[in-house]
This record gives C-alpha cells, sequence and structure tokens, in this order.
C-alpha cells in the first residue's frame, strides 16, 4: 500500500508532515499510523473494510502502547471496547478518512504543533458532514 516514502529537513510537527504525506497520497481513503506501536497484521483490511460496511467518513483505531510507561498507563481514551461507536478522533495515530473529505476541510491544522489536532479535525469535519455517527472507533488495534 506504501508506494512514496517522504524526508522532510526538519521536524515540522505531526500535522504538518502528515498534511505532505496526503497531498502525496493516491486513495479514497488516507490512513495515518504511528511510529511508537506495531500495527495488527489486518489493521490496513480493518480499516478498509470498516470504510466499506459503514457510511463513515472516518474511522479511529484503539491503541496499545510500545512501552510500559507510566504516563501511557494513565491514557484513558486509548482503549474504549470492542465495539464501534459514534466518537471523534482523539487518537490520531489509527486514524483514517475519506479523502474527499479530509481534503474539503483542509486536512490537519498546520499550525498545531503537538496534540488535539485530531479533535481539531473532527469538529471540522462535522461542518460539512454534521451527522456524528459518520466518525467511528473500531477495534482495530495498533499494538
Amino acid at each position: 500500500y506504501v508506494d512514496t516514502y517522504i524526508t522532510l529537513n526538519e521536524n515540522t510537527g505531526a500535522y504538518l508532515a502528515r498534511n505532505i504525506g496526503a497531498a502525496f497520497s493516491n486513495s479514497d481513503i488516507i490512513f495515518f499510523l504511528e511510529d511508537d506501536g506495531i500495527a495488527d497484521s489486518n489493521l490496513i483490511e480493518a480499516h478498509l473494510n470498516a470504510h466499506k460496511n459503514f457510511d463513515i467518513i472516518a474511522a479511529r483505531g484503539v491503541y496499545t502502547p510500545k512501552t510500559n510507561n507510566p504516563l501511557n498507563q494513565m491514557q484513558s481514551h486509548y482503549y474504549l471496547g470492542n465495539k464501534p461507536f459514534a466518537v471523534y478522533a482523539d487518537l490520531e495515530g489509527n486514524t483514517t478518512y475519506k479523502a474527499e473529505t479530509f481534503f474539503k476541510v483542509g486536512g490537519w491544522d498546520d499550525d498545531i504543533k503537538f496534540g488535539s489536532g485530531g479533535v481539531e479535525l473532527s469538529i471540522r469535519l462535522t461542518e460539512i458532514e454534521p451527522e456524528k455517527r459518520k466518525q467511528i472507533i473500531m477495534a482495530l488495534h495498533l499494538n
């Protein structure tokens, strides 16, 4: 699924880097994945199936961190259960978006350097697609 590798000359922050990567995408669905976890073997297929089986514009997976850092143990939003339900993406590193909708709202906010970009993007998504059930969480793990 990956055919372009992009290296930036400086640390731009996560959101600008994600927008640059998205600009090179050539798909109806854009997948954003963090580098500090290991993906389940069926993660991509599960996201594609979520978009195929549900009328959605965004899917957020769950997250299991690589390390036992005490800060990771304090994160109550990493895992919210095994059943899909409507929720905004407060975890950006295991998310997919319909490309058309993502680009229509202008992608991630480049001015955000760390954290809360998913919430901000979700708010803008509801401005063009107010049906909140179009943004869901699924039990798609990043282990």
